[in-house]
């Protein structure tokens, strides 16, 4: 009997397929299996779990086909552990902080912005 154990929940989910392994998952993500759930065992109508959740029937329809695939796992954000796109480089990074701790310590955020603007210019 293979269960997955839920991060932030003190039960356990039966996946739909045979996997093994632990998975995290945010609360949001938590709610969303709930309710996905509900409408791959016909509980809940697509329309009904698309008011819920925020989100068109259509991408209901589309994470209960992720859900009846690849389990609870498929509903889990698949761009967690990567970087941010609006990642600074470190060098840029450093040099910010730097300018910040030094010249634009006692300045404004406005003040600060355009000295910080200005040495980088």
């Amino acid at each position: 009997d293979l269960r997955y154990m839920l991060d932030g929940f003190h039960g356990y989910v039966e996946p739909p397929m045979a996997c093994t392994g632990m998975i995290t998952m945010s609360m949001r993500e938590l709610d969303r299996l709930k309710v996905i759930e509900a409408v791959a065992e016909a509980q809940l109508m697509p329309w009904r779990a698309a008011e819920r959740l925020g989100i068109c029937r259509r991408q209901v329809e589309r994470l209960v086909l992720r859900y009846r695939a690849s389990g609870a796992s498929g509903l889990v954000s698949r761009r967690r552990g990567s970087t941010s796109n609006h990642q600074l480089t470190e060098g840029l990074a450093q040099r910010a902080l730097c300018i910040t701790r030094t010249d634009a310590l006692n300045c404004g955020p406005t003040r600060g912005y355009c000295r910080i603007a200005s040495m980088t210019a």
